[in-house]
């Protein structure tokens, strides 16, 4: 147990280390940027480690004090980010916004039951283990049989294909607590901390801490976010909070485009979704959104700022010397995230053993390559149908009304009837269509009332202005 708090301890001060260099004023960026740097910090040290097949405890424990050591060694020529505000300010903001919601009733108990659902999950998954998606523990056991996580001849080849973030996370308690139970807690910790980040975009785009709450509500609410710490353990729940930090920090940087391109942020967004990649191989098919809303960000930056505008003779020396460092930094973060995050590794590794960057045939199955328009508005149709027609559990007798229903609203939205991908287990076939694919009774319980709730402030706004425009009666 002693070397399960030294590890974690670790990448925790690494975390610190790095965010104390950067000026992030927020405090769930705060929290985001040591979970990120510590996580990378303890998958890098996997990878050191089972390069020279020594990945055991004590192998770990060295590693993790050479590259904490080191990183302190290098930061500490830096100097503490300007303008840095300090935690203790941003705990007290925190519990100031948090108190004055108590008297809102409808808040507390949103909050507190959505809290209280999601602890019940991850308690459900711990009780279930292994009964969820055994790979994700069987992958770390392998580990510890063979010093490495390099690959091996195995009957599943998820074990050996797949990303394995979260599942580096939980290694060190199997090697020093001998116990899957970290793999829970990770669940609890990455959910809540997914909820954090739905929430603060529910802020930052301007919604009221009322409807920031629903937002919560109506994500726990949902029936792939239940199925999330009973099957697969942390790794969706991270790849979402760490994606959606990534937009975050792409948000901030806009403020500040027309003045000063704050690029310590965009590199902060940039090494954040190259890790939620990591976390969960799917991640990367939301790539091409992603650089899309990079360029959107850059865009002004490079076009409309006074001293990087390009005038009519060309290009000055002036941009080149604030793009050059711009695109160095950003590589550095980018390579960063591509060693820290695994997926260097995952399709090095996948193109050496299986003869493809993308993994085994069985694997290369589950993802399409067709991108034809109308397959790609399809897979939207179905998988929106699927979503709203969600109802948890429906009696066999009626299974194929509900394929009917679903088959047909997909016909008259224009989506094709079969795509190249479909098999026995993916497609929209009667006997592949199921519920609990979308919000759930769960999902509508909190949905409906989050709506009546959100809704009722612009109804009373009306009622109100049509009164003040109504003219008196004489």
């Amino acid at each position: 147990m002693a070397g399960l708090i030294l590890i974690y301890t670790l990448c925790g001060i690494t975390g610190i280390c790095f965010e104390r260099r950067i000026c992030l004023n927020s405090l769930l960026k705060r929290v985001v940027m040591v979970s990120v740097a510590g996580a990378g910090q303890l998958l890098l040290s996997i990878q050191l480690l089972s390069l020279i097949k020594w990945l055991t405890g004590p192998g770990l424990i060295l590693v993790n004090l050479l590259l904490t050591g080191t990183i302190l060694g290098l930061m500490g020529r830096l100097r503490t980010a300007e303008g840095r505000i300090p935690w203790g300010t941003l705990l007290s903001r925190a519990r100031a916004e948090v108190a004055a919601q108590r008297r809102d009733p409808f808040v507390v108990v949103l909050l507190g039951t959505s809290l209280v659902f999601l602890l019940a999950l991850c308690v459900a998954g711990w009780v279930m283990i292994p009964s969820g998606d055994s790979y994700h523990l069987e992958m770390p056991l392998f580990w510890i049989q063979n010093h490495s996580a390099l690959p091996f001849p195995v009957h599943n080849p998820r074990i050996v294909s797949l990303s394995f973030l979260s599942e580096g996370l939980g290694l060190p308690g199997f090697l020093y607590a001998r116990s899957p139970s970290m793999s829970s807690v990770f669940s609890l910790l990455s959910g809540l901390l997914s909820l954090w980040v739905v929430f603060s975009l529910a802020r930052r785009i301007g919604a009221g801490f009322e409807a920031s709450a629903c937002a919560v509500a109506v994500t726990v609410g949902s029936t792939i976010f239940a199925m999330e710490p009973l099957v697969a353990g942390a790794d969706g729940f991270l790849a979402g909070a760490w994606f959606g930090a990534s937009l975050l920090f792409l948000i901030d940087v806009r403020p500040r485009v027309a003045a000063r391109l704050h690029a310590p942020e965009l590199g902060c967004s940039l090494f954040c979704f190259l890790m939620a990649c990591g976390a969960k191989n799917s991640t990367t098919l939301l790539t091409p959104f992603y650089l899309g809303a990079l360029g959107l960000i850059l865009r002004p930056w490079f076009f409309n700022h006074p001293k990087i505008g390009i005038p009519d003779a060309g290009l000055p020396g002036r941009m080149l010397d604030r793009v050059i460092p711009l695109g160095v930094g950003l590589s550095i973060c980018g390579v960063a995230g591509l060693l820290c995050s695994g997926i260097a590794w995952n399709y090095t590794a996948n193109k050496l053993w299986f003869g493809n960057f993308r993994g085994p045939e069985l694997i290369r199955s589950t993802v399409s390559s067709d991108f034809h328009p109308r397959s790609i508005w399809t897979r939207l149709c179905r998988g929106g149908i699927l979503m709203i027609y969600d109802t948890v559990w429906i009696p066999r007798s009626a299974r194929g009304n509900y394929a009917w229903l679903c088959e047909k609203t997909a016909k008259a939205l224009g989506a094709q009837k079969e795509l190249a991908e479909d098999d026995e287990y993916y497609s929209f076939k009667p006997e592949a269509l199921t519920p609990r694919k979308g919000l759930g009774l769960m999902g509508i319980a909190f949905f409906l009332p989050a709506e009546g709730r959100g809704s009722a402030p612009d109804v009373s706004f009306s009622n109100r202005r049509r009164s003040a425009l109504r003219p008196p009666v004489r």
